[in-house]
C-alpha cells in the first residue's frame, strides 16, 4: 500500500509538477459500497438497503473493475455497504484485490461475522482497527 502511494505522488509530481492543491497520479483510496443489501434495518442508515439492486456488478465484473483499479495505481479498498458480508463472492472479490496488491478494510455491522470469517478476514490481511 505504502509503496503504491509514494508511487502516486511521485507519478503525480512527475505528470502535473509541484502545486498546490497537490495532484497525485492516482487515488490513494476510494471506499466502495459493493451491495446495497444489509441484514438490518437500522434507522440512521443512509441506505435503503434491505435487498442488492439490478445495477450491482457481478462477480466477474467486480473482478475487473479490481484490475483497472490496480492498473490505475490504487493503494487502498474500504469495502463498505449495505453491509458487506451478505454478498456471497465478497471473499472471491477480495482474494482478486490481494491478488493485485491492493490494501483493503471491511466496514460491517459484525452481525454476520463468525470466527472463521474473522481469521480469513486476517489472513488476507484487513486493515483492522486496533484499538489501545
Amino acid at each position: 500500500m505504502w509503496r503504491k502511494g509514494l508511487a502516486s505522488v511521485l507519478e503525480g509530481i512527475a505528470h502535473h509538477g509541484i502545486s498546490r492543491p497537490f495532484t497525485a497520479y492516482s487515488p490513494f483510496l476510494i471506499v466502495w459500497n459493493v451491495t446495497k443489501a444489509c441484514n438490518l434495518s437500522c434507522v440512521h442508515c443512509y441506505e435503503n438497503a434491505r435487498t442488492r439492486t439490478r445495477d450491482e456488478l457481478d462477480t466477474p465484473q467486480a473482478k475487473l473493475a479490481v484490475k483497472k483499479l490496480a492498473d490505475a495505481g490504487l493503494a487502498y479498498i474500504a469495502f463498505c455497504g449495505g453491509e458487506p458480508l451478505v454478498r456471497r463472492d465478497l471473499f472471491v472479490i477480495i482474494e482478486e484485490v490481494r491478488r493485485n496488491e491492493i490494501a483493503f478494510s471491511l466496514a460491517t455491522n459484525a452481525t454476520l461475522a463468525t470466527v472463521q470469517i474473522a481469521k480469513r478476514l486476517k489472513d488476507l490481511e484487513c486493515a483492522f482497527a486496533r484499538f489501545p
